[in-house]
């Protein structure tokens, strides 16, 4: 939670409102998944989970 807090606050704070869009790659589905979940609790960002198959 710690870790999407930083990622969220850092992103507001610095590029959101300059019309950025950014990324967050994870080598797992499941960490994905907590950072999604995470985020969605923080409610300050839109968000989704791209998954590529291999």
């Amino acid at each position: 939670m710690r870790t999407a807090l930083d990622v969220s606050v850092c992103f507001i704070e610095g590029f959101r409102h300059g019309g950025f869009k950014a990324k967050l790659a994870t080598n797992h589905k499941r960490g994905a998944i907590r950072y999604l979940e995470c985020l969605e609790r923080l409610g300050d960002l839109r968000c989704a989970v791209v998954v590529r198959e291999r």
